[in-house]
């Protein structure tokens, strides 16, 4: 279960949260610092994100994805009818590996 939300965190969230929330979520923020990608926010920054937050956000991308945490890599998890839009992992191509990793599910095929 850990798995299917860190990948919604990093997937869907990281992107998301800023339009709905004015904020990046916290996991998003220290996967980008490990990977050494620091966001330098100038004063100011965070207060015109929350003030810039959209009154509506339709979405109209679903996708059934399966996912499993790297150190059990038996344990699986699902999500579906999300947004599983892979904005970070797969545009960005920021490994996500000691997150979550996708795993095949042969009942998606």
């Amino acid at each position: 279960m850990i798995a299917a939300e860190n990948a919604q965190e990093i997937q869907d969230l990281l992107w998301m949260d800023v339009y709905a929330k004015g904020a990046y979520p916290k996991i998003g923020l220290k996967l980008l610092e490990r990977l050494g990608i620091h966001i330098d926010f100038q004063e100011g920054d965070k207060e015109l994100l929350k003030a810039g937050i959209c009154d509506f956000m339709g979405l109209n991308y679903y996708q059934s994805a399966t996912f499993v945490a790297p150190e059990n890599r038996q344990e699986t998890a699902q999500t579906g009818n999300a947004a599983q839009v892979s904005v970070v992992s797969d545009v960005a191509r920021i490994p996500t590996d000691d997150y979550y990793v996708r795993a095949d599910n042969e009942h998606l095929k």
